[in-house]
């Protein structure tokens, strides 16, 4: 080192070269470098909005107030009172006048005190009361009942609603099938269906009183 004269020699020279790729900035977000593009639907502004339907609750069914105008009665008796209201729609069906006090007094008479659902009535009660106001017969077996209903009668009957054995519902018989019978529900003030067994005490009208 000193004084030789001897000098090492120089590191060589590398030249690097720095590539800086392009980036294109597509999509919605502009803060991600090459994101794919996205379609967005938005909603229509004038779009009714889509009501969500409560499926904790069974759908039910429209009930048409109107089904039993061409039944025998119009009206839905409001006190609970099956006997008389069914005496009422029957004869109206036959094309009679209505008396509900007299009917009301009848009740009181025969079947003595009401119950918080109306009148407690044997099955002769129930026909002595029926009597005074309509015009009926009694079936000589349940074809012959159906075979009047189809010849254009109505019946006022008792029946098993709940099928508990009681003949508490006293209804107007409109019409039957082989498995039973459409009846007016002088309670309900509409038609409802009834299997043949749950039938008790029918009595075919003839005309009023």
């Amino acid at each position: 080192m000193g004084g030789d004269g001897y000098a090492p020699p120089p590191e060589p020279e590398y030249e690097y070269e720095v590539i800086i790729p392009e980036i294109e900035i597509i999509g919605e977000d502009p803060g991600v470098p090459n994101a794919p593009e996205t379609e967005y639907e938005i909603p229509d502004p004038d779009m009714d909005p889509i009501e969500e339907k409560d499926r904790t609750e069974p759908e039910q069914p429209d009930f048409d107030d109107d089904q039993d105008q061409d039944r025998p009665g119009e009206n839905e008796d409001p006190n609970g009172d099956c006997v008389r209201g069914a005496i009422e729609a029957a004869i109206r069906n036959a094309g009679g006048e209505v008396d509900s006090k007299a009917i009301e007094s009848a009740l009181e008479e025969k079947a003595g005190q009401k119950g918080e659902n109306g009148y407690s009535l044997n099955s002769e009660t129930f026909r002595d009361i029926v009597d005074d106001f309509l015009k009926v017969h009694s079936p000589e077996g349940q074809n012959d009942l159906k075979e009047e209903i189809e010849n254009g009668k109505n019946a006022i009957a008792r029946i098993d609603a709940d099928g508990d054995g009681d003949w508490e519902h006293a209804v107007v018989l409109t019409d039957s099938d082989d498995d039973g019978f459409w009846y007016y529900d002088p309670v309900l003030g509409c038609e409802e269906y009834i299997d043949n067994e749950n039938v008790h005490d029918p009595l075919i009208i003839d005309g009023v009183e």
